[in-house]
């Protein structure tokens, strides 16, 4: 993966471990908070992450620290070549994990765009307003490969995703908009 940084836009580097991505961002917003900044921290896992320890240590200092950050999973359903009951989807929804650790835990439908920004907006006013981390995780589906060496016909039926019944969130996106007569086909 490519990882790179922008320190001077408070663009920190990435790290190829999803999981601990969310501890860098949890710690980033520390020193964010501690130096009276206004800006918030935005880490991106995918739900396999949420079964590795670097997971659960984030939260576990996001939970004692309270730093203005959001925690969003990627919930695709599939960790790389590894259905998501691995990590734990069929007990529960990734989500619920933040409440262990008293933090707020939302599951959004990740192909509706209104739901997305919605929730997000509602985690970074929470976090502005100085009340700690949120962890959104997004359900959605991944209906191609993991990355351009990924086979996933060689895991999963090659007809699954046109049976994913959440749908496009571009088209669902357009069909609200000429439904409420701000976008038309013309």
């Amino acid at each position: 993966p490519v990882l790179y940084s922008a320190r001077a836009y408070g663009f920190y580097s990435l790290s190829g471990n999803l999981a601990l991505r969310v501890g860098q961002a949890v710690g980033w917003a520390m020193a964010a908070a501690y130096r009276g900044d206004e800006r918030i921290a935005l880490a991106y896992c995918g739900e396999g992450s949420t079964a590795e320890g670097d997971f659960h240590e984030a939260l576990t200092f996001a939970s004692v620290y309270r730093p203005p950050m959001m925690c969003a999973i990627t919930n695709n359903q599939w960790a790389i070549s590894s259905y998501s009951g691995i990590a734990g989807a069929e007990n529960t929804t990734f989500a619920a994990k933040a409440h262990g650790y008293g933090l707020p835990g939302l599951r959004v439908d990740g192909n509706d765009f209104l739901a997305v920004w919605a929730a997000t907006d509602w985690a970074i006013a929470r976090a502005r307003a100085g009340l700690g981390a949120t962890v959104i995780e997004f359900f959605t589906y991944r209906a191609s490969g993991h990355s351009t060496s990924d086979d996933p016909t060689r895991y999963r039926p090659a007809d699954e995703a046109a049976a994913w019944p959440l749908g496009d969130p571009i088209v669902r996106l357009k069909q609200h908009l000429i439904a409420r007569g701000d976008w038309s086909e013309a």
